[in-house]
């Protein structure tokens, strides 16, 4: 096992109930999310920075991946970010969260996930992509093919272990 990076600017995306039961990813995009990538400064800030905190769930005694309006919130929010393996944290549980979503068919309860291992070929397909377009976007600039493939094999790393 690697060494991960520290976190030296922590970022709490965190998202009410009523985004999820509105299903209003735009309004997370708008008021949180864009910010992260408004300019190159923030960009390479923000790298590995990002941990995503659902609001209002304390009380549900259901693992949050059990949560239908949770699984289909976090679809329409990597529909919609396609960086965000980029930016989300590899000491937490946000990329696992994601990756089980994105990647189970089936949701027995528990927090346990199926996971499809040719959906998860696919996911981690748009995952690289989201990330390979920051690092060409920047490359020269701050970011480095080293640290592409740093970030990359820590990504592995975390999917490997679930």
């Amino acid at each position: 096992m690697r060494l991960r990076p520290a976190v030296q600017h922590p970022v709490f995306l965190l998202i009410s109930r009523q985004s999820v039961e509105e299903q209003d990813v735009e309004r997370v995009w708008t008021k949180s999310i864009r910010f992260l990538m408004a300019t190159r400064e923030d960009t390479l800030k923000y790298r590995q920075q990002v941990s995503v905190v659902f609001d209002g769930y304390d009380a549900d005694a259901r693992e949050l991946v059990d949560v239908p309006e949770v699984r289909q919130f976090v679809r329409l929010l990597c529909g919609r970010w396609p960086e965000w393996a980029y930016f989300l944290c590899q000491t937490d549980a946000s990329i696992g969260l994601m990756v089980s979503v994105l990647a189970g068919t089936r949701f027995p309860g528990g927090g346990a996930v199926e996971i499809d291992t040719e959906l998860l070929g696919r996911v981690l397909l748009v995952a690289f992509d989201g990330m390979n377009s920051i690092y060409d976007k920047f490359n020269g600039q701050g970011l480095t093919e080293s640290m592409n493939k740093i970030q990359s094999d820590g990504l592995i790393e975390i999917i490997t272990q679930m």
